[in-house]
Parts: structure tokens; C-alpha cells; sequence
């Protein structure tokens, strides 16, 4: 029996076609190339485990140095952020230094003009006291007008409201009101020295008489004057009536002093002779007068 099987399979193995046996060929070349692949598959995988296994060791040696990176960049964000009252509170401090800096730097221009306001106007001053002295002075001087004599000084005598006129347009009317009393003044220490120096028999109600005359012709002169300063554009033809007041005032006052307070024949000769005398140089001053710049605070 045996025997038979044997005989039968070599039979069977005889019997196989030629494209049989191709395609058992072909099917172990397959299963060859299959086992191949797998080979290289596992080698690869070995490979890569070995690679990743050194990256792996790389990666946690690095991983400590980001740590570290981080770590002070988180330091160095919090040294950086600050609270707002830290932020503010110097700001504040150094817009109050600027803002006392220029206060300061503003303030010295202001002291300087103040320090150059009091040296103008103490040369006006001195300026208003000299020239009336001077003119009470060549008062003392006549002129001879046909039968009327009048004083020399009446031609030049609108000067001291030209002045005091300056110095209320410059600087204030305050301060004209203390230059006119502080010329006054010296004008009266003025007669005392002259006559202490030269020993001669002064009549003071005659020099008081002028100096009265010549405070209420001031006085009446800066009022308009002031007015007109404040509330017009200060036309020549207004400051000259002004001047044309007060030198009638003051000649009035001054003429009835000098005739011990009687009205003489000659009293009104004089009087229009003087006015029309001052009126004259008035002209003058009344043009200059506009041309003169006002102060600041005017």
C-alpha cells in the first residue's frame, strides 16, 4: 500500500503543467522578498529605537537649559512690569520740577523788568523835580508885554504835564500822583536852602500858592488825561485841552496867590497873557504827546 501512495504522488508530481510550476516559483520569490522586507523592517526599527532613544537623552539634557531660559525671562518680566502708583508718582514728580523750573526761569525776567521799571521811573522822577525847580527858578525872570510882565517860566511850563503824562501813559497813574507831590516837595526844600544859602527874605505864601496851583493843575490834568487813556485813542486835539486846562487852573490860582487873593486891573491882562503864552508850546506837546508808546499794563 505503501508503495501505491508513493507511486501516486510521483504520479501527481509528473503530471504538473508548466505554468504550474511558474507560479509556485513566483509565489516563493514573494514570500522571500516578504521575509527580506521584514528583516529590514526590524533592523530599521532597531535603528530608529537607538536614535530616538538618543535624542530622547538629548532632548532631557536640553530641556533644563529652556527651563533655565524661562525661567529668567519670567524674572526679568516681573522685574520689568511695576505698579502704576511706582510709574506715576515719579512722572508727577518730574512734571512739578519742569513746571517750578519755568515758573522760576519766567519769574527772573519779571524781577528784572520790575528793577527796570523802578530805575525809569525814578529818572522821570528826578526828571519832574528838576524841571520844576528849574522853571521856579526862571520865574524870578520877566517879560515885558506893553504894561503886563510875566514870568519867564510860562513858556516852558506845559513841560511838567508833558512829563507827568509820560510817566501815567509808561508805568501808572499811582505812581504820576507821587511823582508830582514828591517834586512839590522838593521844590519847597529847594526855597528853604536858597534862602538859608543866600540870606534872602523869601515870601512863602507866594511860594506855597504856586506849589498849591501847581498839585490841583496836575491833578486836574492826569484825571482827564486818564479818562482819556482808558477810554479813547488819545487824539492830539484832546490832549491839548487838557494841557490848555490845567495851564489856565494853575495860572489862576498861581496870579491870585502872587496878589495876595485881590483881583487887580492888571489880573486878567496877565492872566489871558500867560495862557496864551503856555498855550503856544502846548501845540508842541500835545503831537509828541501821541507819538509816546504806552506802557504794558495800559
Amino acid at each position: 500500500m505503501a508503495s501505491e501512495s508513493t507511486k501516486n504522488k510521483t504520479q501527481t508530481k509528473k503530471a504538473q503543467t508548466p505554468n504550474e510550476v511558474a507560479s509556485n516559483q513566483k509565489k516563493k520569490d514573494s514570500s522571500t522578498k516578504v521575509v527580506k522586507e521584514k528583516k529590514t523592517q526590524t533592523t530599521k526599527t532597531n535603528k530608529t529605537g537607538t536614535s530616538t532613544k538618543k535624542k530622547t537623552a538629548s532632548t532631557k539634557k536640553v530641556v533644563p537649559k529652556t527651563k533655565e531660559k524661562e525661567e529668567s525671562k519670567k524674572v526679568v518680566v516681573k522685574e520689568k512690569v511695576k505698579p502704576i502708583s511706582e510709574v506715576v508718582e515719579p512722572a508727577k514728580e518730574k512734571a512739578e520740577k519742569k513746571i517750578v523750573a519755568e515758573t522760576k526761569e519766567k519769574a527772573k525776567p519779571k524781577k528784572q523788568e520790575i528793577g527796570d521799571i523802578r530805575e525809569h521811573f525814578g529818572v522821570y522822577l528826578l526828571l519832574l523835580s528838576t524841571v520844576l525847580i528849574c522853571l521856579h527858578v526862571m520865574g524870578r525872570f520877566e517879560l515885558k508885554i506893553s504894561t503886563v510882565t510875566v514870568g519867564f517860566s510860562t513858556l516852558l511850563f506845559p513841560t511838567v504835564y508833558f512829563i507827568s503824562n509820560i510817566i501815567t501813559k509808561k508805568f501808572d497813574f499811582k505812581k504820576t500822583i507821587v511823582a508830582v507831590l514828591t517834586s512839590s516837595i522838593a521844590m519847597v526844600l529847594f526855597v528853604y536852602l536858597s534862602k538859608y544859602l543866600n540870606a534872602k527874605v523869601v515870601d512863602y505864601f507866594v511860594i506855597y500858592g504856586e506849589v498849591f496851583a501847581y498839585i490841583i493843575s496836575q491833578l486836574l490834568n492826569l484825571l482827564i488825561y486818564y479818562y482819556l487813556l482808558v477810554n479813547t485813542e488819545l487824539k492830539a486835539r484832546w490832549i491839548y485841552l487838557t494841557y490848555l486846562f490845567s495851564i489856565m487852573a494853575y495860572h489862576f490860582i498861581a496870579i491870585l496867590f502872587s496878589t495876595r487873593i485881590i483881583i487887580t486891573d492888571t489880573f486878567w491882562i496877565t492872566f489871558f497873557c500867560s495862557v496864551v503864552l503856555s498855550a503856544i508850546i502846548a501845540i508842541m506837546y500835545a503831537f509828541y504827546d501821541c507819538m509816546v508808546p504806552r506802557g504794558q499794563d495800559i
